[in-house]
């Protein structure tokens, strides 16, 4: 599906209430609720102290995993499948606590906004956190509606003829969606890193109609990565869920994916000094670079 035509004019020197008020009309189309993303990110954090030990060596197991560290460190656009190994069913599992801390790492306040080190853009989408069909901001067309919505919020470069742009679009059509969250990737500098996260999306594979969504969207956000290769940001595409996928992996290549083992050593337990002691170095490794 082909978006739009964007309008052919550009502006370079915006006042900043014309800018304001194109945005929030851009967020209000996409029905993007700005809270949801850092009240997910705290609970999230909040959640992994009241599982079980065994349970939180599920994280300490993952921030230890040489593939992560890999998909971390890499100075080219990448991709990542993690098959957590454990309840299908959860809304929330170790992994999420993971990705959380991911973001957490990198913004500084909420919605993925990180004034300290502008031209990182952090989205992220914790699929859990809208499971219930009557939640406005459930399904595969919400959260391709909500990296959209992350992208315009954190980026305040866009010009005017865009945003309008966004305006057009069909809000309700998921391969729109993903080709204008395409396009925004591809006016960003090259200089940008966009980490983008999507955890708990497994449980979609138990529909046929939404595990076609999802892989539509998977596909698109892997066909950004690519792209980025050639010539673009610094695109990180990380994908989750919290058992294991018998559908949405296979568009992952084998090198990709991460298969967490059913039963994974002791470590007794997460700490901060833990996190710390993994990803987190990989994070401040890359952060002063950008």
């Amino acid at each position: 599906m082909n978006a739009p035509k964007k309008p052919k004019e550009t502006l370079t020197d915006l006042a900043p209430g014309e800018r304001l008020s194109a945005t929030e009309k851009v967020l209000a189309a996409l029905k993007f609720e700005i809270e949801l993303v850092p009240d997910a990110i705290d609970s999230n954090q909040r959640y992994v102290w009241t599982l079980p030990l065994s349970a939180q060596d599920r994280a300490v197991t993952l921030m230890e995993s040489e593939a992560l560290h890999a998909w971390l460190i890499s100075a080219q656009p990448s991709a990542l499948f993690i098959n957590g190994s454990y309840d299908a069913s959860a809304r929330q599992s170790p992994i999420s606590y993971v990705c959380s801390k991911l973001m957490d790492s990198v913004c500084t306040s909420a919605a993925g906004m990180c004034p300290k080190y502008p031209s990182i853009l952090a989205q992220a989408f914790f699929c859990g956190h809208h499971a219930d069909i009557e939640d406005l901001a459930s399904g595969l067309i919400s959260m391709m509606r909500s990296l959209v919505s992350q992208l315009v919020i954190n980026h305040d470069a866009f010009d005017i003829p865009t945003l309008k742009w966004l305006l057009d679009i069909d809000t309700f059509d998921i391969g729109e969606l993903c080709v204008v969250f395409s396009d925004l990737v591809k006016q960003l500098p090259r200089r940008y890193l966009v980490l983008c996260i999507i955890d708990g999306i497994t449980p979609y594979e138990d529909s046929l109609e939404q595990c076609e969504a999802a892989a539509e969207a998977i596909k698109a956000l892997l066909e950004v990565m690519e792209s980025c290769k050639k010539q673009g940001c610094l695109f990180k595409l990380l994908v989750t869920g919290p058992g294991t996928s018998r559908v949405l992996h296979q568009e992952f290549d084998d090198e990709e994916t991460i298969w967490m083992p059913a039963k994974v050593d002791s470590h007794g337990g997460l700490t901060p000094t833990k996190w710390e002691a993994n990803a987190e170095l990989d994070v401040n490794g890359w952060l002063p670079q950008l």
